[in-house]
């Protein structure tokens, strides 16, 4: 779910998706190779929405979705580093201005360590009526707590920009 609407958001407004990577690689040797790099995201992030919607292998699924997240987690670690603080991360894309910080790095390294999960063998047993409400349970909860956090940082951000 993180990856398809993170991947709807770059489609559907390519040009803001591509400003913020230009925006990373700015003042690098990669500085002109802002179209590359957004297309290599939004390729990268199609096919971990393919991986997880297809009975995928569990282990390249795994690799492809974790090792997707630390790439982004070491960019903004990167930049963070090279004092580029003022980067908007596109998580709430357009509705508030957020900028990029070490949390968020923490939070994708996270992320990536549950994707590790996706390489555990699955069970042969069919699925039951509690485990399919176990794992929407799981979802849902999952993704009110990242919500949450976003909401959260949003909040934090405005009232940093009041102050």
């Amino acid at each position: 779910m993180l990856f398809a609407s993170a991947l709807f958001h770059k489609v559907s407004d390519f040009v803001k998706f591509r400003s913020t990577v230009s925006a990373y690689i700015r003042n690098s040797p990669f500085s002109n190779l802002d179209l590359p790099f957004s297309m290599a995201a939004i390729l990268l992030e199609s096919l971990a929405v393919i991986a997880c919607l297809t009975p995928f292998d569990g282990f390249l699924r795994a690799e492809l979705v974790g090792d997707t997240l630390l790439l982004y987690a070491f960019a903004m670690w990167l930049n963070l580093r090279r004092g580029n603080t003022l980067l908007d991360c596109g998580c709430t894309w357009g509705v508030v201005r957020q900028p990029v910080g070490y949390s968020m790095v923490i939070r994708n390294i996270i992320l990536a360590f549950f994707a590790m999960f996706l390489a555990v063998p699955s069970n042969e047993r069919s699925l039951q009526l509690f485990d399919l409400i176990a794992i929407v349970s799981g979802l849902v909860l999952i993704v009110l707590i990242y919500s949450i956090k976003d909401r959260i940082s949003m909040n934090e951000t405005i009232m940093n920009g009041i102050k």
